[in-house]
């Protein structure tokens, strides 16, 4: 019968407590930043909104407000990019390059839904074939409301947002911003907590300012009652 100490940026409580039965959870990640967090989440930047024409337009005004800021984005859109990293947000986890320097992020990772199906059935989630049917909905998580491309099946989308939050944060850690006085620009409609959410609309022609112009298609901060009173994944 031994301790087990497990120190992760991107643990998650529901699937270690499926794993490992009883544990104890100490949340100590909200600790004091020195560094600028931006993040534009009115558009998704997947890799099929990446790909879009429809996009390019949106697009280029991200290109243009991170000029030549190193980029974390998807391996196949990486040419896209004036200063593309050399990791992408499909393997980034442990990498120093990019230690004190401004970094932009853009894309939503989304994993293959088999992925999710394997995981559900590891854990010994319950679901049926139905219940793998994606559609925008309003959802609540992390302190935020917002819409997202999601299951209606909670545990399923417990799955979900576990991956695609772990990837994004491993990618936004990349510049050491606990330690160093640097600036993080998040491209995604997936909302992470401790950054300022913004329209792609308030971008100005460069990194140097955002003015803010709060809409509704960006998440909304919950208030202290509705996050505990909030039955979301």
């Amino acid at each position: 019968d031994k301790k087990v100490i497990i120190l992760s940026a991107t643990a998650s409580r529901a699937i270690y407590a499926k794993v490992f039965g009883q544990i104890v959870w100490v949340q100590i990640s909200h600790v004091k930043h020195t560094w600028k967090r931006i993040q534009c989440s009115d558009l998704s930047h997947s890799r099929s909104t990446i790909a879009s024409l429809n996009n390019r337009r949106s697009l280029k005004s991200v290109k243009d407000f991170i000029g030549d800021m190193p980029t974390i984005t998807f391996k196949r859109y990486r040419h896209l990019f004036s200063s593309p990293a050399e990791v992408t947000l499909e393997n980034c986890s442990g990498y120093d390059g990019l230690k004190g320097r401004d970094i932009a992020v853009i894309g939503t990772p989304h994993v293959p839904t088999i992925v999710y199906r394997l995981m559900a059935a590891a854990l010994g989630i319950e679901f049926k074939a139905e219940d793998f049917v994606l559609e925008p909905q309003w959802v609540e998580h992390n302190g935020y409301r917002f819409h997202f491309m999601t299951y209606a099946h909670e545990g399923l989308r417990s799955i979900q947002f576990y991956y695609i939050e772990s990837a994004l944060v491993q990618a936004c850690g990349r510049n050491r911003g606990l330690r160093e006085d640097v600036a993080c620009y998040l491209f995604s409609n997936y909302p992470l907590a401790g950054f300022e959410q913004h329209s792609t609309k308030e971008l100005p022609r460069s990194s140097d300012s955002i003015v803010a112009n709060k809409t509704r298609s960006i998440p909304q901060v919950l208030s202290a009652s509705e996050v505990s009173g909030s039955t979301a994944a």
